[in-house]
């Protein structure tokens, strides 16, 4: 799948801006639905990003976080999925490494999401959750990456968890889809989730 349209670029920096939202906006992220479709998680997302930036001349290696489902922000009838054997998750992003300075840069979600990273190429962006511990690098955070990958990593995981992938992709969609401000949309996707709950 072609994503990034290559073209003339009045600066460096212009260039990658270009890539980072081209990836960001044009791979939808979504968490997996069945075992043929988890081509669109934050791991997969950045194994993209990854692949322009090397394209285009620049040093980029996978980085890993850990974080709990449960200290999102979802709505009760999303978290009720949760257990012990489903919490806990890795999320992927990229170092890259600009005029010997390095960046942790993150495009899990496309702007149509209510939080989305911007990067000026000057500063690193935000991480998509909120994590706990440290962030991994190097050999361990590849080991993560590919063990991501396999497919039976999501067997596995999808056994324990497809209940709550499936509730959190709905309230994605009810975020990305009710117009008005940030707070505006929260409330109201909210207010959706208390009142009707999550179809089954």
């Amino acid at each position: 799948m072609k994503l990034f349209s290559h073209k003339e670029f009045s600066t460096k920096e212009q260039q990658l801006i270009d890539i980072f939202e081209d990836v960001r906006d044009n791979w939808k992220f979504y968490l997996p639905k069945n075992i043929k479709d988890c081509s669109h998680t934050c791991v997969h997302k950045h194994e993209v990003l990854k692949h322009y930036l090397e394209q285009a001349g620049y040093r980029a290696k996978n980085i890993a976080v850990k974080f709990k489902w449960s200290n999102q922000t979802f709505p009760p009838n999303v978290k009720k999925h949760l257990n012990k054997f489903n919490d806990d998750e890795y999320h992927f992003f990229l170092q890259v490494e600009l005029d010997g300075h390095l960046q942790n840069i993150d495009c899990t979600f496309e702007k149509t999401f209510i939080k989305y990273n911007k990067w000026n190429t000057k500063e690193p962006t935000k991480i998509a959750v909120k994590q706990y511990g440290n962030i991994i690098y190097d050999e361990e955070a590849e080991e993560k990456v590919k063990l991501y990958q396999t497919r039976e990593f999501w067997e596995s995981r999808l056994e324990t968890t497809i209940n709550f992938y499936n509730s959190a992709n709905k309230f994605f969609e009810i975020l990305k889809k009710t117009p008005g401000p940030a707070k505006f949309i929260t409330q109201k996707a909210f207010e959706y989730f208390e009142r009707k709950g999550v179809e089954e």
